[in-house]
């Protein structure tokens, strides 16, 4: 029946008003009994609002946010004579805000925030008495703040916050006694902060961020002991940050960041115990971040990057058990928060120097450098006199590149080792010579030596006992036999030319045995190569890689058969092997080729 109603009521009126499309009349109607009008955050409403409110005389309250409504605030709103509450916000109404408004002198409470809303501020705003929040936030307004709107002592709260406001703060803002909350970010004020802003003791929060003011933050700020939040990021301040913020024990919230900002950062910000958020980046702020930042135990971000600040960062910042640290940016910064230790230099001490002591230092150095000269010229002399013993000499030369320092200590162990040891099977040193180019040394020359170490190294393809390479598609030749040896059946790997040429492989299976002893992990459990050589060699008591132990030591005449025959050999694998096999063969062999070479 209402809803019957309510459309009866509507086309009615739609047709006595050439069609215009405006709605609410209906509604209002239906609503009057209770002298206000409430859309409970959003009826989907939409069109104009009606100037037929101006009848609504008794109306007290009309609350229509969140809806699509559009077109202009009508004139006649300002007849609404008991209207102690306007709550117009997040629509889509557009133009100016009327001047009739001032005429409700029972209103409250204006909140038209989020709309479409041009023009300046009516000035007239501030003949409402009784007006205790202004909110025209998220709008397009331009112009300048009314100074006459400060003086409105029952005003508690001001939103003017996402708009196209210019001009300065005028000092008249602190006669606001009653207000609390003053909201004026995201405009393009400019000019300084009032000096007396330390007078608006009333104010809880105060944000002037992402405007164009400039010069410094007035110490007086410290006065405003009830503020809470102090939000002045986005500017362009200067000059330091005032010790006396450090006075506001109640503050929260404290932004200073993107500014101009320089100097240290004060050790009494400490004194405010209830921050929950400092954040002073990308200022110009110097020195050292203060330990007492330590003390604010509420503290949960801490944001101190893109500055200049220099020395450790303080460990005690890890007692707070919720902080989140950001200290990027700041290249003079190092310690346990950056994973970089910090060196820092003793500080110069002035030391007093007599002129006697000046005198001796100085005869000093000299002396050291006359040394220092004496033994870079050492060398020289003697490679020239090296080099003229070995003019007529044919001789070896080793050279030795002294780039870099182990090779000069390489260099200076071959000199100490093969100067002092003077044996027949070892080449002798004759010389030596220092120079940039590189270092050298001079041996004896041996024919045919070289194309000796050459077959060995490079030319030599069969092992003595299996015919394989040491390291043979990817196997290991030693692992192998360490391997055959644990199950006793080493006697597999023997070359296939010893087996088919000798019967008695008995002496063969003691050459392996010789062999695994001489690789034995330790030094010290390996035979002399003179113990090898003369076949005297007797099983240590923890040998017991075979079955069968080493045979007792050879006799002398045994020996002497074997160098007198090995003297003979031309061709080891046509031996008989009734007499000697080709494993007894080549084990002398082993040892003369170390002894001559």
């Amino acid at each position: 029946m209402v809803e019957m109603y309510c459309k009866l009521v509507y086309e009615k009126w739609a047709m006595a008003n050439c069609f215009k499309k405006y709605v609410l009349v209906g509604f209002l109607l239906v609503f009057l009994s209770s002298a206000s009008v409430d859309s409970d955050d959003g009826l989907n409403l939409d069109g104009e609002i009606s100037p037929a409110f101006g009848q609504l005389k008794g109306l007290v309250s009309i609350d229509l946010r969140g809806n699509r409504l559009s077109g202009q605030i009508p004139d006649e709103i300002g007849d609404c004579s008991a209207l102690e509450s306007l709550d117009l916000s997040f629509n889509e109404l557009y133009g100016d805000i009327p001047f009739s408004m001032s005429k409700l002198k029972q209103l409250e409470n204006l909140i038209l925030k989020n709309n479409k809303l041009i023009g300046p501020i009516p000035s007239t705003l501030s003949q409402i008495p009784n007006l205790k929040i202004l909110d025209l936030a998220q709008n397009k307004l331009s112009g300048e703040i009314p100074r006459l709107l400060y003086w409105n002592e029952v005003l508690q709260y001001l939103g003017l916050r996402g708009n196209n406001l210019q001009g300065t703060l005028s000092p008249d803002m602190c006669q606001l006694t009653g207000l609390w909350y003053f909201d004026v970010r995201n405009n393009s004020l400019s000019g300084s902060i009032p000096d007396n802003i330390g007078n608006c003791t009333a104010f809880q929060v105060l944000s002037l961020q992402n405007n164009r003011f400039s010069g410094q933050i007035p110490s007086v700020i410290g006065l405003m002991q009830a503020l809470a939040v102090l939000y002045l990021h986005g500017n362009k301040l200067t000059g330091p940050i005032p010790a006396e913020l450090g006075n506001m024990t109640k503050l929260h919230y404290l932004n200073v960041a993107n500014n101009h900002l320089e100097g240290p950062i004060p050790d009494n910000l400490s004194s405010c115990t209830n921050l929950n958020s400092l954040n002073l980046s990308s200022n110009n702020l110097q020195g050292p971040i203060p330990i007492e930042l330590s003390r604010i135990g509420n503290l949960d971000t801490l944001d101190l990057s893109n500055n200049r600040l220099s020395g450790p960062i303080p460990q005690e910042l890890g007692q707070l058990q919720n902080v989140f640290l950001l200290f990027i940016g700041n290249p003079g910064l190092c310690g346990y928060w950056l994973g970089s230790s910090c060196h820092q230099p003793r500080p110069a001490e002035r030391v007093s120097i007599s002129k006697a002591a000046i005198l001796g230092i100085a005869l000093g150095a000299l002396v050291i450098l006359l040394m220092i000269l004496i033994a870079a010229c050492r060398p020289t002399i003697q490679n020239q006199l090296w080099m003229g013993h070995l003019k007529n000499q044919a001789c070896a030369i080793k050279k030795l590149y002294s780039h870099y320092p182990q090779c000069l200590k390489e260099f200076e162990t071959e000199l100490e080792t093969v100067g002092s040891i003077k044996h027949r099977n070892l080449v002798s040193l004759q010389g030596y010579s220092l120079s940039q180019s590189g270092n050298l040394l001079f041996y004896d020359y041996m024919e045919t030596a070289a194309s000796g170490i050459s077959f060995m190294l490079w030319n030599c393809s069969l092992e003595l006992l299996t015919g394989r390479k040491p390291v043979d598609n990817e196997s290991n030749l030693h692992h192998l036999i360490l391997t055959k040896a644990g199950n006793n059946s080493v006697m597999d790997t023997v070359d296939p030319e010893i087996s088919e040429t000798c019967k008695d492989l008995g002496e063969v299976k003691k050459v392996f045995q010789l062999a695994l002893l001489c690789t034995k992990k330790q030094p010290l459990d390996r035979p002399t190569m003179h113990e090898v050589v003369l076949g005297t060699l007797m099983p240590p008591p923890e040998a017991k890689t075979f079955a069968p132990i080493l045979p007792a030591p050879l006799p002398s005449s045994k020996v002497q058969c074997y160098v007198d025959e090995y003297a003979n050999l031309k061709t080891p694998h046509l031996v008989n092997c009734s007499s000697m096999s080709t494993s007894d063969a080549q084990l002398p062999q082993i040892g003369e080729v170390i002894s001559q070479k």
